[in-house]
């Protein structure tokens, strides 16, 4: 679960991203070459700041990679493993409706690239709609799909391991609050 929140939480970041270009010169008219653009009674603007959504997109975007090497080994699309690890980690028996209103408030999509990681997951017999007729079936991990589950998870343990493992508790506490406040801020702006 700390793994999903985390990812959630980073990519509802990176659309700082495009944000965060950094500052942006604004000189006056006449101002070129050898003129000054911000004369000594015109205040500065402040130092930009030392992190930035760039930062964490790229971030992102490098453990992302990483994340989808590993999951294209056993054959799982990232919305499958995030559906997996939701069943698998916090509600391994969900309403299917309950479920995808989750899964696509979490990554912040429509509903229908989760509802189609759930047929795929489906068809490989890691989860079971029952019953597979109803309008809004109980979706609930099989053995196969507790195994893929766990398979995963270790996998990500290990790789979050060589990528944190030598870095401060202190710093990682800290990384850890900044990006809980800056996704709590990007929601609501997206309520505005």
């Amino acid at each position: 679960m700390h793994t999903h929140r985390l990812t959630r939480g980073i990519l509802t970041v990176i659309i700082l991203a495009g944000l965060a270009v950094g500052p942006v010169a604004c000189g006056a008219a006449g101002s070129g070459p050898g003129v000054a653009s911000h004369p000594a009674d015109t205040p500065r603007p402040p130092p930009a700041p030392s992190l930035t959504g760039q930062d964490i997109g790229q971030a992102e975007k490098a453990t992302r990679a990483v994340l989808d090497r590993l999951l294209a080994e056993t054959g799982t699309s990232f919305n499958g493993w995030v559906i997996l690890n939701d069943l698998g980690a916090a509600h391994p028996t969900s309403k299917q409706n309950d479920l995808v209103g989750r899964i696509a408030s979490g990554l912040k999509i429509d509903g229908q690239p989760v509802r189609d990681a759930l047929a795929e997951l489906a068809r490989q017999d890691l989860i079971k709609p029952a019953p597979a007729a109803a309008a809004n079936p109980e979706v609930t991990i099989t053995p196969a799909g507790a195994t893929r589950f766990h398979q995963l998870q270790e996998a990500i343990k290990q790789i979050t391991q060589r990528l944190y493992g030598n870095l401060p508790a202190e710093d990682l506490a800290t990384a850890h609050r900044v990006l809980t406040t800056v996704t709590e801020r990007a929601n609501a702006e997206l309520t505005r």
